[in-house]
């Protein structure tokens, strides 16, 4: 056996380790499938034999080895526990799927039913006091108030008048003649189900403005402040450029900080 460094394996070593390293990963990948594969079939006849009574017409279809497969996690090395849980994990997801195509193919016989204008057995109006004996204006009146007020407490639903005549229509058809606010919003939401409502336009958020960049304010360099020479304190004129160039004794003298001249710092600064 070779020993030392790794750095003084040659090509032909590092050629070897790689085919023995590919060689190894096909025998394991070779080994999984044949254990997926047996557990796959234990599936299978697990669910013929829970089907034995159940009529054709509703048995479970198999699902094919790719597909049931796919739900193996190749981290549980036991090969058993690794094909019970593809198993309930895929009998899991068939249910549900189920359950979602029954939902939708019962909303959808339901929106047929009442495009055709037929009674929605789903649908069961909220109880209410219905009013009395009431004239044809006091109905007319009564049901445009509650329309008013339903429209004015649900923010969400477009007071289009397309909606409102298929709220109004789908009642009707319901038995219900003069509805209150609450039987406007039960008929709302539940044709809003069935993707029978115009919904109100979303309302983009407005962009926030750009936070203003104000431009730096640069001192030009020949900008004069009044001063007083150091030397023979005479008052001048001195450029920003020499102030640049002061040294702090100098800076002193010139603009005499000193005395009662200099920064005076209270605790109010400090508060």
């Amino acid at each position: 056996m070779r020993t030392g460094n790794i750095s003084s394996l040659s090509e032909r070593d590092w050629a070897a380790i790689r085919e023995r390293r590919a060689f190894e990963q096909e025998e394991r990948e070779r080994q999984l499938l044949a254990e997926d594969q047996e557990q796959y079939q234990a599936y299978r006849n697990g669910l013929d034999l829970e089907q034995e009574r159940v009529p054709r017409a509703y048995r479970v279809n198999h699902l094919s080895f790719e597909e049931w497969r796919s739900y193996t996690d190749p981290s549980i090395a036991d090969p058993v526990v690794r094909g019970a849980a593809a198993t309930n994990r895929a009998l899991l997801l068939k249910v549900r799927q189920d359950e979602a195509n029954q939902a939708e193919a019962e909303r959808n016989a339901a929106r047929e039913a009442v495009l055709a204008g037929q009674r929605d057995n789903e649908w069961k109006a909220p109880p209410a006091n219905a009013p009395g004996q009431m004239s044809l204006d006091q109905e007319r009146n009564f049901v445009r108030e509650q329309a008013r007020l339903f429209a004015e407490n649900n923010s969400e639903f477009l007071p289009s008048k397309e909606n409102f005549n298929n709220i109004l229509e789908y009642l009707w058809t319901q038995g219900v003649s003069t509805p209150h606010q609450e039987a406007l919003k039960a008929a709302w939401l539940r044709l809003r189900e069935l993707g029978l409502i115009e919904e109100r336009p979303a309302v983009e958020p407005e962009p926030e403005p750009a936070p203003v960049q104000e431009p730096p304010i640069e001192t030009p360099a020949d900008y004069v402040i009044e001063g007083f020479d150091p030397e023979t304190q005479n008052p001048r004129l001195f450029t920003q450029r020499e102030i640049w160039n002061m040294d702090s004794n100098t800076y002193r003298k010139a603009f005499k900080v000193w005395g009662q001249n200099r920064p005076k710092f209270t605790r109010g600064y400090y508060s």
